[in-house]
């Protein structure tokens, strides 16, 4: 199993016969946890990609949209792990900044400006071009 950044920590109260049942099967995955903590997480995260697996819209859940939705619910997240957390929303925002190009705009006026400035090339280099056809039949003509 992948290891997932830990951006959050968490208690929970529940049944410990859950908690064993979860280290058995973990056991005989050949996935044993080292702690009760471990097995919890485990367990989240089985469940987060059991979730993605039935429902695309959860795919691409980013960190802060994560933590805007728990926040939207009145699901506080606490402060734990917060320096993991800011280092891993820093992260996807610069992966962001690659992934979106970066488009530089000019004005209209300097656009125009290019494009007489291409067609004045343009004709220059044809006027050259005739000039040198000309000479050329010239230098053939003297021979």
């Amino acid at each position: 199993m992948k290891s997932r950044i830990r951006t959050m920590v968490m208690s929970v109260r529940c049944d410990l016969r859950d908690i064993a049942t979860i280290a058995l099967w973990l056991n005989e995955q050949n996935q044993g946890a080292r702690s009760l903590g471990e097995i919890g997480r485990r367990a989240v995260e089985m469940v987060a990609d059991m979730v993605r697996a039935k429902d695309d819209k959860y795919l691409s859940i980013s960190t802060s949209e994560a933590l805007s939705q728990l926040d939207q619910m009145g699901l506080r997240t606490g402060t734990g792990n917060r320096h993991t957390l800011i280092k891993q929303l820093q992260l996807e925002d610069a992966k962001d900044e690659l992934e979106q190009p970066t488009y530089h705009t000019m004005p209209s006026s300097e656009l125009s400006n290019i494009a007489e400035d291409v067609a004045r090339r343009q004709s220059e280099q044809k006027t050259t071009k005739e000039e040198l056809d000309r000479i050329a039949k010239e230098l053939e003509g003297d021979d």
